[in-house]
């Protein structure tokens, strides 16, 4: 546990430097540093405009704990972060793109002018005016308005693409974009209209140019989101259904990582669904798929993430399947991946996350052969990486019911060793947190499961 600590500790100590002409470092609050690289064709008045942006943001962050509250986004994983700094820096080109034509007008130009001075408040509410007014630009308006919005209000930010989607509905990146700013504020219901039009405007696109294959991985994606959204509000068998159209999709094209995506959402379905068999065999396939694109050096980390959290889940059936040594194996194999990947990058939040799960499943084996006291290790190790993930994005849903899932596996052993008030706290605090949550979102099946056990 103290190692976990004190990695904790050198995450937090890291100080922000951009690396490469096209570098943005973030350090949202002292925590995760990392350099993401601008998209190609950027230049150094870009690259400046956007530091200064992100650099501000931090600042704010720091300075106030309601800003700290509305930005949260900022604090979210590595990937996650690279999106924003990629759809920012989209936003930040489109204005001074604009701002730099014949015929710019003095709006486009001013609101440059406020981006390049760290003004992303004024250069909001200027598009904002503009877009109100504009004719056949106010959906872009509103887009660049929406990618500027991310860095402090994910409210904000939905509130704006739903108005460029008023004006352009069929919009695929805009529907998509949508639809996940919805998942993370926890409606639902509004991000499965969301992905549904997008699906359908992929269909309707798919129909005009059968062949073309941008198109259909936009359909292969549609499927994945909505039978997320189907999973999470217990829609088991309308949630496979979409996974295996997805599965269909990517079959018929080249991409792996969405076969192999496919393949694990499939297993978590039949896993659910008690069909253990079926979801070793699905997880053992998308496993095959993810060790195939480590060996051909595919986005190396993201891959061998994938394999930790593989490795996870066949140990997971192998558990429920009473193969406690199989499980182990497995368990173990995710552990000695998941190790490598936070020494390499410990800013990362996922690779931690998924560290955490290792723990956790080495910890289920233990208490299933009667080692109480390793398993309470165990999982107290997961907890402390859980509790460091949660105060580092406080207001990150998936985070608290992580902390939730680890407090109650720890009253389980207690109460198992005979230490019952110890157990009813950890159980108590367990149920404090998914209350919470389930005031946050009430379709969520997999909370109101949570809270009914």
């Amino acid at each position: 546990m103290a190692a976990v600590v004190a990695g904790q500790a050198a995450w937090a100590q890291q100080t922000a430097t951009a690396t490469g002409p096209c570098g943005v470092a973030i350090n949202a609050a002292g925590h995760a540093v990392v350099t993401v690289n601008i998209p190609a064709g950027c230049d150094a008045k870009t690259a400046a405009t956007v530091q200064k942006l992100v650099d501000l943001t931090a600042a704010l962050r720091r300075d106030s704990d309601a800003q700290n509250r509305r930005m949260k986004e900022l604090e979210r994983d590595r990937d996650t972060q690279a999106r924003q700094i990629q759809e920012l820096t989209e936003a930040v080109k489109s204005v001074q793109r604009f701002a730099a034509a014949p015929a710019a007008s003095p709006p486009d130009r001013r609101a440059a002018e406020l981006l390049a001075a760290g003004d992303t408040s004024g250069a909001v509410a200027l598009l904002g005016r503009e877009a109100a007014v504009a004719s056949g630009s106010a959906a872009r308006l509103y887009r660049q308005q929406a990618a500027l919005l991310r860095t402090t209000s994910l409210a904000a930010s939905l509130a704006a693409y739903k108005q460029a989607l008023d004006i352009e509905p069929g919009d695929i990146a805009t529907l998509w974009d949508a639809g996940d700013l919805a998942v993370e504020v926890g409606d639902l219901g509004e991000a499965q209209r969301l992905y549904v039009a997008m699906q359908r405007e992929a269909n309707r696109r798919a129909g005009a140019k059968p062949g073309d294959q941008e198109t259909q991985r936009d359909l292969l994606i549609s499927f994945i989101k909505i039978g997320d959204v189907q999973r999470a509000q217990g829609d088991l068998s309308g949630a496979l259904k979409s996974y295996q159209a997805s599965l269909a999709i990517a079959r018929n094209g080249q991409w792996q990582g969405d076969l192999s995506g496919s393949l694990e959402r499939i297993g978590d379905v039949q896993r659910a669904q008690g069909n253990l068999p079926a979801a070793l065999e699905s997880y053992r396939d998308s496993l095959g798929i993810a060790q195939k694109l480590v060996r051909a050096g595919a986005d190396g980390r993201q891959w061998k993430h994938s394999l930790s959290i593989s490795f996870v889940k066949i140990g997971d059936v192998q558990e429920a399947q009473g193969d406690l040594p199989g499980a182990l194996e497995s368990y173990r194999a995710s552990l000695d991946i998941a190790q490598k990947l936070v020494r390499a990058d410990k800013g990362n939040r996922r690779w931690w996350r998924g560290l955490a799960f290792s723990h956790e499943g080495i910890g289920g084996v233990q208490e299933g052969q009667g080692d109480l006291s390793g398993a309470l290790e165990s999982y107290r190790v997961s907890l402390v990486i859980r509790r460091n993930l949660e105060k580092a994005d406080k207001g990150n849903h998936l985070s608290n019911n992580d902390v939730a899932a680890s407090l109650t596996r720890i009253g389980n052993v207690q109460r198992a060793q005979g230490d019952l008030s110890e157990a009813l706290k950890s159980y108590q605090d367990s149920l404090d947190i998914m209350r919470k949550l389930v005031k946050v979102d009430a379709s969520n099946s997999q909370w109101q499961d949570a809270l009914a056990f």
